[in-house]
């Protein structure tokens, strides 16, 4: 309470008032609320491996919570989960050292404070069966809670990296009937991940006759096997190069036109690519 007397031109005024001061609180500010986020940062090139080869991957998330996450502590270690928990690929023999059948792999850093850029390194293996394998890929804090599903995946396909596209090839020939042809060839380039390497079991290119058959095996003039017209010409074809196969046909005895669909194939691996490539010899008197 407060009161004061004051004389203003020999007159005598009174004011008085009451209030209440505050003290200094002693009481903290409530803490901030901690929180697990993520977003998608980057990942490697999806793999085209043989099966049963392994790579080496990574997929980094950054942590756009309030709560940092901190490796080896339990409830704040962020893991690469597999979306749904599912165990499908670690039973198809994908999974390599992985955490578990369902998380690839842990953090790589000791600790990622929010902001930062946590990375996942794990390794995979390729599966038996030829095929892409599509993997959907979470990040999440065992024990605690998944953050953001954003769409990601890993494509993995496996495949025995030996493809082919037709190229170019000789003119058909006209012949006699019963005539030997001049030199004809046809050439694929390797569009696959394999050299064809030429003596090699399962790894020499040869031009087969599409579906084995053995109906032409007549016409041929050195060839492999009834329905294997030629092997590749060169010791070795890279990835990109191309490879030929050089041949010769005898005329059948009757005119005509005679079509022989043909295809590369690597004998005890794989066919390639169908691509619809024939030969055509005309017999004419």
């Amino acid at each position: 309470h407060v009161r004061f007397d004051i004389n203003v031109s020999n007159v005598m005024v009174t004011n008085e008032w009451d209030f209440t001061t505050a003290g200094t609180s002693t009481t903290p500010p409530p803490p901030t609320a901690v929180t697990y986020h993520s977003a998608f940062v980057d990942q490697s090139v999806w793999p085209t491996l043989v099966p049963g080869t392994m790579t080496q991957l990574q997929v980094r998330f950054r942590n756009t919570g309030t709560a940092t996450w901190t490796k080896g502590l339990t409830n704040a270690q962020a893991n690469l989960g597999i979306n749904g928990d599912n165990q499908t690929f670690a039973a198809m023999g994908m999974s390599v050292n992985w955490l578990a059948a369902d998380r690839p792999a842990a953090q790589s850093e000791a600790s990622v404070p929010p902001g930062g850029v946590a990375t996942f390194v794990f390794t995979i293996r390729a599966p038996q069966t030829l095929g892409s394998y599509r993997i959907p890929l979470r990040p999440v804090i065992d024990g605690r809670t998944w953050m953001e599903d954003q769409g990601v995946f890993l494509v993995v396909t496996s495949d025995l990296g030996y493809h082919s596209h037709w190229a170019a090839q000789s003119a058909y020939p006209t012949v006699k009937p019963g005539a030997l042809s001049g030199p004809l060839f046809v050439q694929f380039q390797n569009t696959g991940i394999r050299p064809w390497v030429r003596g090699v079991v399962g790894q020499q290119a040869n031009l087969g006759v599409v579906n084995d058959d053995n109906t032409w095996s007549g016409l041929g003039v050195g060839w492999l096997t009834p329905n294997r017209v030629a092997a590749q010409s060169e010791a070795v074809v890279n990835p990109g190069a191309l490879g030929t196969f050089s041949f010769q046909l005898r005329a059948p005895t009757t005119p005509g036109v005679y079509r022989i669909s043909v295809r590369p194939v690597i004998d005890g691996t794989t066919w390639m690519e169908h691509d619809g490539v024939f030969l055509v010899i005309t017999v004419a008197n």
